[in-house]
């Protein structure tokens, strides 16, 4: 009867494609060897093939495993990547930014503002340039 495939399982497979070995990628994934040739067995037993091929340098992947490799990669590229994406939008800085300054530093700021405002555009600057004093706290 075939099994569901658990999608978690296919890091074990990374791994052992990466490392060569059930110990070397145990120790880059902090388990046990035998965990990582558990899971192995599990996917294989999912997909009804054989994943890797042992030789005398280390396990090989079959070409069942370099699809199952492929694709583990590609998934993991999808991971990365939402994580990269969505990583610290809770944190996003949002408000005002009252800078006053005089008008001939002012100047000199513009590309440095057009900066901030890329980097974060939950961010208003309300900006004074003028010669004479400023009270920021004002509104």
């Amino acid at each position: 009867m075939l099994q569901v495939l658990n999608w978690e399982d296919l890091k074990y497979v990374l791994a052992m494609s990466r490392h060569g070995s059930a110990t070397a990628a145990g120790k880059a994934l902090k388990v046990n060897a035998t965990t990582v040739t558990r899971r192995i067995q599990a996917v294989e037993a999912s997909l009804e093939v054989t994943l890797f091929d042992r030789s005398s340098t280390g396990m090989l992947c079959t070409e069942a495993g370099a699809i199952a490799v492929a694709a583990a990669e590609r998934m993991e590229q999808e991971v990365l990547q939402l994580d990269a994406a969505v990583h610290g939008l809770d944190d996003a800085v949002q408000g005002v930014l009252r800078v006053a300054s005089l008008d001939m530093i002012f100047d000199l700021w513009q590309a440095d503002f057009a900066a901030f405002r890329t980097r974060h555009p939950g961010m208003r600057l309300a900006l004074t340039a003028s010669a004479k004093s400023a009270d920021l706290s004002r509104r």
